[in-house]
This record gives structure tokens, C-alpha cells and sequence, in this order.
């Protein structure tokens, strides 16, 4: 059913579920296809993050954020935070959406199930992310503690059944992030023409926005 004067809310066309390891570049994907083809960034750790806030934590780092994380989830049941994200993405009504910040395996499981979403594994060599990951943080983070962090990671701590690396490799589409910006979005333009071959629908909405983009510009 419609209501009167107001358009009807898309469906979601495509939501990207991007991966990787820390300083591999997801946040900087998630702004190109934002100010590119104006996906809509969707987020399960701000969901986490607020219950963490409403508990009276406040002003946590990355150092802490894991602890508190696990604290918060295991608390809740199972898929509880992917079923919010997915509500938030159809109460948005936006035809493309992208999710850079999974925190379990069950979440990434969850939103299998859909024909809409498509995992994409962000491959960095260590030494990349480690500079990557200073530069956002703009702290002193000893390179013992990016590889320990890096480690909890890799096991996916909450809920897991799978080791994270090897999740990763069962990705549908992989990008390398070891040069420059420019061939990084060259990679993302490969996996949203791939998308484009194997869905039409999919194909004539990113064309659409990309339209609507360059006019802009």
C-alpha cells in the first residue's frame, strides 16, 4: 500500500558488504561509492556503539572498542544488529547501500540469505595497512599492537565458526589495495561493472546515478 503524496520506498538493489583487514581501506570505498553513485553507508558498529553509549560508556578507542564490542553483543541474540541494519536499510528506501564495519560472521551470514548483497574482500599487503591505519588514527600506535589488533581480527572473536581469513577468500568479488587512490577506484569500477553483467536492474541504477552525479559535478 502507498500513502497519498508520498513515494513509494525502493527496495534495495545492491548492498555491498566490503571487507578486509585493519587499514585496508574500507572507509575510503565506502566514501567513493557514496560520492560516486550516491550509495547510502550503512553501519552495524554505530548500532553496537549506541547501546555501548547507553550503558555510560563513553570515549572509547580502538583499544577498548573490542572489549566493550564483545561485552555488548554477547548480550543480545543472535543477528539482532544485522536484523537493525536491515531495517534502517529499508526504512532508508535507497537503492544502493554499502557496509564497511561488520563485526561478527554471523552478521556477514545473515545477509547471505539475500539476493542483493555481494561480499568484496579489500586485499592490502601488512605493511599498507599498518601506514593506513597510523594516518587515520593520528596516535601513536606502536606496530605490536596494529598486529595484535590485526590478529583478534583475523579470529572474529563474537560468534565465530570460521576463521576470518578464510571468509574472506570465499568473497565474490576481490580488489588489491596496494597502489595508488586512482587504481584502487579503478578495482571498485571493475566489481560494479561485473555487478552490472549479472544483474540489469542493478546495471541501469548505477548507470542512473552516475548520470545524476556527473551533472551534478
Amino acid at each position: 500500500m502507498t500513502i497519498r503524496g508520498r513515494p513509494k520506498k525502493e527496495l534495495p538493489k545492491i548492498v555491498l558488504g566490503i571487507l578486509g583487514l585493519p587499514g585496508s581501506g574500507l572507509e575510503q570505498i565506502s566514501a567513493y561509492l557514496e560520492t560516486r553513485y550516491k550509495f547510502t553507508v550503512v553501519s552495524v558498529n554505530k548500532l553496537i556503539k549506541k547501546e555501548i553509549i547507553d550503558e555510560g560508556i563513553k570515549d572509547i578507542d580502538y583499544k577498548q572498542a573490542d572489549f566493550f564490542h564483545d561485552k555488548i553483543v554477547k548480550h543480545f541474540p543472535d543477528n539482532f544488529f544485522a536484523e537493525k541494519t536491515l531495517q534502517n536499510i529499508y526504512k532508508c528506501g535507497r537503492p544502493c547501500n554499502v557496509i564497511y564495519d561488520f563485526y561478527t560472521e554471523k552478521e556477514i551470514k545473515f545477509f547471505k540469505k539475500f539476493d542483493f548483497f555481494y561480499t568484496v574482500y579489500i586485499q592490502s599487503d601488512q605493511d599498507k595497512r599498518w601506514q593506513r591505519f597510523v594516518q587515520t588514527h593520528k596516535k601513536d600506535v606502536t606496530y605490536e599492537e596494529f598486529t595484535d589488533l590485526e590478529k583478534r581480527v583475523s579470529l572474529f572473536p563474537v560468534g565465530s565458526e570460521t576463521n576470518f581469513l578464510k571468509l574472506l577468500n570465499k568473497c565474490d568479488y576481490k580488489i588489491y589495495n596496494n597502489g595508488s587512490l586512482g587504481e584502487l577506484y579503478e578495482g571498485v569500477e571493475r566489481v560494479l561493472n561485473s555487478l552490472g553483467k549479472r544483474n540489469k536492474e542493478i546495471k541501469n541504477c548505477l548507470s542512473l546515478r552516475q548520470k545524476t552525479y556527473s551533472s551534478i559535478k
